[in-house]
């Protein structure tokens, strides 16, 4: 009977053990901003410019009572992207975090002009979805509900498209703290990965065509030019529509995912940055939608049409909007007592065309401005891609 309380102990004692070295570690190491290593000193700088720019210009990231910089935050140290094992923790904005068993204050520099943040282990961080391998998520901290983030080197010195720390963290935590109450994906029209999707040139070619309008609206600075462009837009995308009404469901990922990645684009460009909106297409050294489209008519990641674009084309908008100076953001809010429009949803109110207009007549012109048989050659091409897959 003793033998078998004794093996049923040492699992015990090992756990206890390997508490007690991570208590003790984290109450010896270092707290001193000059002593953590480089990841960290660039995440905390990272951190604090974003922090700065919400203090000072929140209603141009999203809108005045949007504040990042005053929500819990966990940022959780890993050794790589996605990486399960979680090796420390810093909490920022945690109501009562100096009272955690074994948290530690940061000294920092008085010029990051940070919240008081704190140091704890990964045993106080507890087994939680944390210890999963993903980046990002939710937890209970302190009885406070907090996002956390994960950060790595290869996120600071060589990160992948799209996954640099701050556009990540600011793309993410958008969808944990501004769209927590959005219902676009439950919608009924919401296809996210569209059934039946319409692989045929036509499609494509006007999904070219909406491509072209995009890039001269956003390269333009003269209101009355864009909003001529983008009744031009709203003609093709109409007609798109009207062919293959399974395609309405796309207007939600635009909402959802062009809304999170908006706000990297503003940060970009509030920060020294550029507010184009086809950054995740520079993988494909597109720094244009025609230069994408061509490229992808090529071969070069065909598959980025039936989803992913969303991302870009609905935070293309919301740059154009911008432009057009429309009060759209109050408008794209939602929830399930008030839904909200989607993009495209308001810029059709916004030119609200009349029973009457001719948008056959007027499509025709649109394609005859904009090349459309060179459009046409490249969606042919792309509808056999994409059909083989």
């Amino acid at each position: 009977m003793k033998k078998i309380i004794i093996i049923l102990l040492i699992p015990l004692v090992i756990l206890a053990g390997v508490i007690g070295i991570n208590y003790t570690y984290n109450q010896i190491v270092s707290t001193d901003y000059s002593e953590t290593d480089p990841t960290d000193q660039q995440m905390f700088q990272e951190i604090a410019e974003i922090y700065q720019t919400f203090k000072t210009s929140s209603d141009a990231l999203w809108t005045s009572d949007y504040r990042l910089d005053q929500l819990p935050l966990v940022l959780i140290r890993t050794a790589k992207y996605n990486d399960f094992f979680c090796q420390y923790a810093y909490l920022i904005n945690i109501p009562g975090a100096e009272n955690i068993i074994g948290a530690k204050a940061m000294t920092l520099p008085e010029e990051l002009d940070l919240p008081p943040v704190y140091r704890i282990n990964n045993i106080t961080l507890g087994f939680s979805s944390t210890w999963l391998p993903d980046n990002f998520g939710t937890l209970s901290m302190n009885n406070t509900e907090a996002f956390y983030y994960k950060y790595s080197p290869e996120m600071m010195t060589n990160p992948q498209t799209n996954l640099a720390f701050k556009e990540f963290m600011i793309h993410e935590s958008f969808h944990v703290y501004r769209q927590a109450a959005w219902t676009y994906d439950q919608r009924p029209d919401n296809n996210s990965f569209t059934e039946n999707y319409p692989y045929i040139g036509e499609q494509y070619a006007l999904f070219g065509l909406e491509f072209s309008l995009l890039d001269q609206a956003l390269a333009s600075n003269d209101p009355k030019q864009i909003k001529n462009i983008m009744q031009d837009w709203l003609v093709v995308r109409n007609s798109r529509y009207q062919q293959w009404p399974q395609l309405i469901g796309e207007t939600n990922t635009e909402a959802i995912e062009g809304t999170a990645q908006y706000t990297e684009i503003r940060y970009a460009y509030l920060t020294g940055g550029s507010d184009q909106a086809v950054a995740a297409l520079n993988q494909a050294n597109a720094p244009t939608f025609q230069a994408a489209f061509t490229a992808m008519a090529e071969g070069n990641q065909p598959e980025y049409l039936e989803r992913s674009i969303y991302y870009e084309t609905g935070s293309a908008l919301g740059v154009i909007m911008d432009k057009l100076i429309l009060d759209w953001k109050p408008q794209i809010e939602d929830s399930a007592v008030n839904p909200g429009k989607t993009q495209y949803e308001i810029i059709k109110s916004y030119y609200n065309l009349p029973e009457t207009f001719e948008q056959a007549q007027a499509l025709e012109k649109i394609k005859n401005d904009n090349n459309y048989q060179a459009l046409l050659e490249k969606g042919n091409k792309l509808a056999e891609l994409l059909a083989i897959e």
